[in-house]
């Protein structure tokens, strides 16, 4: 049983019951976040029920999909949290531990999310789904769409790397190579939505992504035995991620399962080479980055984590794709461990905020690394051999 009671738009707060049939806001077109009758939840939850079941579904009552037997799952969550002793003695910290979400069954957390979109999707009349993806976004999409039985079309920007094109190709996935910009991302999904009714995970889907994401943060939390450590570092592009951990956390906060006072300090980590979040909606250029899902010029998020980290007091760290390299060569040589780029550039950013004394050394450390840092052996290995 799912205790799903609304829909709330995270922007202009305006409310909208179950029977609502879109996850868009119809005043001003933001994306709605999912509540849930966390009081219900509070009064008749056990938190123990949680410690005797397996995968992301442990969490289905504070999940959008309230008839189990429509869930679409490959057996996402349960990944593992690595302690990597080598680095954290070269930091001279208490602590480093990884949350290695490449052990989900397509390599990344946003299996977690697809699990959640297409059990939703599955019993609708949607065809196809849009996907706008940088990096891991559309290989999960067209793994869990084709289970879904529905068509796939995936936009990368045209210097994506043959390997993410490919994978999703396996899958039956139309793949798209356009130049990176929003006009070329609109003109595409327009063509496609006027042959077909589409569902477009770039705006209708973000209610759904952000609460499979959200199930990270929830199984750290039983992880730790809700003692969890004093920092957490989020790689942050679109901002799924980084939304999905703090609606979990604010959720335990609301169930009274988790005090304020033990909510760790958060940084946002960005790619130096991407506008900053603290910067207005405005689409601004971005360069390249050799890490792909934290390439995102703009989101219809961004605003929202705005206001999130202004209310809980989290930060900004940015990082430039030479720390990012130097970081992910490093932990592979320390701890024997290859993480994505985006999971490197929350070492880069430790590295960063321990030099400049923006945190204490004796602390214990979380980072997420979000995908299969295989994945990027042939076009990060190959940067770092032209530069040798």
């Amino acid at each position: 049983m799912s205790y799903i009671h609304q829909f709330i738009c995270a922007n202009c707060q305006k409310s909208y019951d179950l029977y609502h049939s879109s996850f868009l806001c119809d005043e001003c077109g933001k994306p709605v976040l999912i509540e849930y009758d966390l009081y219900r939840a509070r009064r008749e939850m056990d938190l123990r029920d949680w410690f005797s079941r397996e995968g992301m579904w442990t969490f289905k009552q504070l999940l959008p999909i309230s008839n189990s037997a429509s869930v679409l799952s490959l057996k996402e969550g349960d990944t593992p949290i690595l302690n990597l002793r080598r680095s954290a003695a070269r930091f001279a910290v208490q602590n480093i531990f990884v949350k290695n979400e490449a052990q989900n069954p397509g390599g990344s957390s946003r299996d977690r999310e697809m699990s959640v979109v297409f059990s939703h999707l599955r019993a609708t009349d949607y065809p196809l789904v849009l996907v706008e993806s940088c990096g891991t976004l559309g290989i999960s999409a067209s793994i869990y769409s084709r289970l879904a039985g529905k068509k796939c079309q995936v936009l990368m920007p045209d210097h994506s790397p043959v390997q993410f094109k490919g994978e999703c190709q396996i899958f039956g996935t139309n793949v798209t190579l356009i130049a990176w910009n929003e006009s070329n991302r609109i003109r595409v999904k327009q063509v496609a939505q006027a042959q077909e009714k589409a569902f477009d995970l770039a705006t209708e889907g973000l209610a759904l992504r952000i609460e499979g994401a959200k199930t990270v943060f929830l199984e750290l939390f039983l992880q730790f035995q809700k003692d969890l450590p004093e920092v957490l570092l989020i790689p942050c592009g679109e901002g799924v991620s980084f939304l999905g951990v703090w609606k979990a956390i604010n959720e335990l906060v609301k169930l009274d399962w988790l005090s304020k006072r033990n909510v760790p300090e958060v940084w946002v980590v960005q790619s130096a080479n991407c506008p900053s979040l603290l910067q207005d909606d405005a689409e601004q250029h971005c360069k390249d980055t050799i890490a792909f899902d934290l390439y995102y010029p703009t989101s219809p998020l961004h605003s929202i984590i705005r206001r999130v980290m202004k209310d809980w007091g989290w930060k900004v760290v940015t990082v430039e794709d030479e720390e990012i390299l130097q970081s992910w060569t490093q932990i592979a040589k320390d701890d024997g461990l290859i993480l994505s780029p985006e999971g490197a550039s929350c070492m880069a950013a430790l590295a960063s905020l321990v030099r400049g004394g923006k945190v204490a050394r004796k602390q214990n450390f979380l980072m997420l690394n979000p995908s299969n840092g295989s994945r990027y052996v042939h076009s990060l290995g190959f940067i770092e051999q032209k530069k040798n």
